[in-house]
């Protein structure tokens, strides 16, 4: 019911030397948070509940035609700066898994209150998928691209609002849309469009600890909305894998 993938291998590596080595790449380059964040997000934003495709598992964001999205501008670069790495560690680690674990360890650089799950396991695909185009559908009315999108991503309006800030994670960045939404997009502003929308807009703008919660939880939403066990079941249900040694 999926494009076909391998199946998780059944040992993992290490984790926590990979996260040192994207830490260290964070420090070099302070852009490359903004890089992994997005490569990460942009990866795992083709998925779609209602056929079950798309999704980060199989990282074929590195492959036609997900690379020549409009949206996905910029994400080669990206993997450019975290292909030592992956030579580093070679077969073992996984370009999903070292996407994933790119954009979370990016994020709790960022926020030291944010902590975010990881589940380790993800495969890659050899090719991409010829067959569908998983690129966000854009109305006329930007609202309704927002919502569209939240949908079929499986997201509630709460998590979309919430990942609406990914950049920039915290309430300041509400405080702004509210106070000054002509700098921000089309679809940012729609956010204000919708009187449910606009609530969490304004929830999330004078509660940060609300924000990092829902924002903590739809982002593992997303980045495992398609590590499937069968047609009912996630493999990442409850999961945590190590990144650091604490």
């Amino acid at each position: 019911f999926q494009n076909y993938l391998p199946a998780s291998p059944s040992r993992l590596p290490n984790y926590v030397p990979v996260r040192m080595s994207i830490e260290v790449l964070l420090k070099i380059s302070p852009r490359n948070v903004d890089a992994f964040i997005n490569l990460a997000y942009r990866c795992a934003s083709t998925f779609r509940q209602t056929d079950y495709s798309g999704g980060c598992n199989g990282a074929r964001i590195r492959f036609l035609p997900e690379s020549n999205y409009p949206e996905n501008n910029g994400t080669d670069k990206a993997l450019k700066m975290l292909e030592p790495i992956k030579k580093l560690f070679g077969r073992k680690l996984s370009w999903t898994d070292l996407i994933v674990l790119a954009g979370m360890t990016a994020l709790e650089s960022e926020n030291d209150d944010l902590k975010l799950k990881f589940c380790g396991g993800g495969v890659d695909a050899d090719r991409g998928v010829q067959d569908k185009d998983l690129s966000p559908r854009n109305y006329k009315d930007p609202l309704i691209s927002v919502l569209d999108d939240f949908l079929v991503k499986g997201l509630t309006k709460e998590e979309g609002v919430a990942l609406a800030c990914r950049q920039q994670v915290g309430s300041q960045y509400y405080q702004n849309l509210l106070s000054n939404s002509d700098s921000y997009s089309k679809h940012e502003r729609a956010l204000l469009k919708d009187e449910e929308l606009k609530k969490s807009v304004e929830l999330y703008a004078r509660n940060e600890n609300t924000l990092l919660r829902v924002f903590a939880g739809a982002w593992t939403k997303l980045m495992t909305a398609d590590r499937f066990l069968d047609n009912r079941n996630n493999a990442c249900e409850n999961v945590d894998t190590k990144t650091k040694n604490l």
